[in-house]
Order: C-alpha cells, then structure tokens, then sequence
C-alpha cells in the first residue's frame, strides 16, 4: 500500500534525525513494517537505505521469525 510506503519513510527519517541529533552510530531493529503492514521488505529495506544512504550509522536489520 502506497501511503503505508509513504508512512514508512516518514518514520524512517524521523530515526534518522533522532539518531544523527543523539550522536547514535549503530542501530539494531527489526524487520519494520512486515508484520502487522504486512510490507514487503525489499520495499522497506529500498527506503531504509535511500533515507541513511548518507549517514555514517550501521544498522542490522532482524528476523524474529
């Protein structure tokens, strides 16, 4: 679903700005928006990388399944 997409990226930018203004360098999260969305990942994982492309932050991404 397109506004979920959109809502996701809204998310993901507020993470960012959180994580660049409290000097965070590593971030560990789950699989966002694939269980309850039902989003497919490899759309989530397009955005999450396109929105910290030019970040200096690692983030591992999980599975809990």
């Amino acid at each position: 679903d397109r506004s979920s997409l959109q809502t996701m990226q809204t998310l993901l930018e507020a993470l960012r700005d959180h994580c660049l203004g409290n000097n965070i360098r590593k971030l560990a999260i789950p699989r966002l928006g694939t269980g309850y969305d039902q989003l497919e990942w490899l759309f989530v994982k397009d955005i999450l990388e396109q929105v910290f492309s030019n970040c200096e932050i690692t983030i591992t991404a999980y599975s809990t399944r």
